[in-house]
């Protein structure tokens, strides 16, 4: 293949999101380090793009830099992705909890294969190779009181090193937990503007857990320098306990196809014993199938959210732990405090009627009679056995 066509192709591959949906060619002119664009982890990948709201792990900055906030102990992330014609993306990362954040390090490099060289009078004249590299380093601490109050922030600098010299960037984010909604915004690659931008770039998203188990999440991304936006969509569903399952589109709003099953992401994760291995396909539509593996470990410390959505019996035992520690709060007349364990418990199992009517027993403790008939509804919407909770509603119901 002849350089200008073989690059051609690389360049449209690397200069796509993490599901190369629409974006058509990045002029070189425009847009350097587009392998920021592919992240670092296959899990968002095989979602569509959509991770706003579900970064974590060391991985985290790739996609929103508040997510390294999750990590509770020393992890470590590699990866390598085929991108067809020789081509290949290598990633590494690490985190761990430093004082009061966790600090991560990612390195990123894309190698871009050996291609032809050619005189001036189009003779063979050997082989070449190129290689771009990102560094990124980044940190994440838990909001305080006055700043929202709850989730994450974060901020990373970058590197980025092409064949036109260096560049730094920096990008930061915000995540926020919701029961059981997430919330994630993230602003990446800003840097100066010279010979060529970094693919500066605006991301929105949320996640929500329908039940234990299955998660879906949804991002909407607005490029700075091209001006196309996207979005995405993606769940996964974990019908074990070390198995997760992942699918995902993202689709753009540009009439510059790349045709095929572009904008298609699967895939599925697995983790055993504080390993876990992360797969994920992507078309390139009619330009290659793409395959995408990440291997990554957590060592033992403080728990950190899980990559996979937590089964229905690990959520009942989690649960079931929370309603205890609500219970010994409340009998401490701690009833913020056993609230707060209440509300956790039910956000990781809604059905856990013990919670719910102990939600209730803080709120009315509280002196809050709606919130605490609303809570003793939903507790007997789940169990409406609860003979002697009826009564007691009843009571509380007819008092002036």
């Amino acid at each position: 293949m002849r350089r200008g066509a073989l690059l051609a192709c690389l360049l449209a591959a690397t200069a796509q999101s993490a599901t190369l949906a629409d974006e058509t060619l990045y002029p070189a002119r425009q847009v350097r380090g587009a392998l920021l664009l592919r992240g670092v982890t296959a899990r968002p990948a095989a979602m569509g793009g959509a991770g706003a709201a579900l970064a974590d792990g060391a991985a985290a900055p790739a996609v929103n830099p508040a997510g390294l906030g999750t990590v509770g102990a020393l992890s470590a992330l590699v990866e390598y992705g085929s991108l067809g014609n020789g081509a290949g993306l290598t990633c590494a990362a690490g985190a761990m909890p430093a004082g009061p954040g966790v600090a991560g390090l990612g390195v990123v490099a894309l190698m871009y294969g050996a291609y032809e060289v050619r005189n001036a009078a189009g003779d063979l004249a050997g082989t070449a190779s190129a290689t771009d590299v990102a560094v990124t380093a980044a940190w994440a601490v838990a909001n305080p009181p006055w700043f929202l109050g709850r989730g994450t922030s974060g901020v990373a600098l970058e590197v980025v090193s092409d064949a036109g010299g260096t560049l730094p960037g920096v990008s930061a984010g915000v995540a926020l937990p919701a029961g059981a909604f997430g919330f994630g915004l993230a602003v990446q690659h800003l840097g100066p503007r010279g010979d060529g931008a970094l693919p500066a770039l605006v991301r929105a998203g949320a996640a929500y857990d329908f039940v234990p188990g299955l998660r879906a999440a949804a991002d909407f991304g607005m490029p700075l320098v091209t001006r196309r936006p996207w979005v995405a969509a993606g769940a996964e569903y974990a019908p074990l306990a070390a198995l997760a399952l992942r699918v995902g589109y993202r689709l753009g709003f540009s009439s510059d196809e790349l045709g095929g099953l572009a904008g298609l992401g699967a895939g599925f994760g697995v983790a055993l014993k504080g390993f876990g291995l992360d797969y994920a396909f992507q078309p390139f539509g009619v330009l290659a199938l793409t395959h995408r593996i990440s291997l990554r470990w957590t060592g033992t410390g403080a728990a950190a959210p899980s990559s996979t959505p937590v089964t229905k019996s690990e959520a009942s035992a989690s649960a079931d732990v929370l309603y205890s520690e609500a219970a010994s709060l409340y009998a401490a007349g701690r009833y913020d405090e056993a609230l707060a364990k209440s509300a956790e418990a039910v956000r990781v199992a809604r059905a856990h009627w013990q919670a719910w009517q102990m939600a209730g027993n803080c709120r009315w403790a509280k002196g809050d009679r709606p919130g605490a008939l609303e809570a003793y509804g939903k507790s007997l919407e789940i169990n409406p056995g609860n003979d002697q909770l009826k009564a007691f509603v009843d009571q509380i119901r007819n008092q002036p």
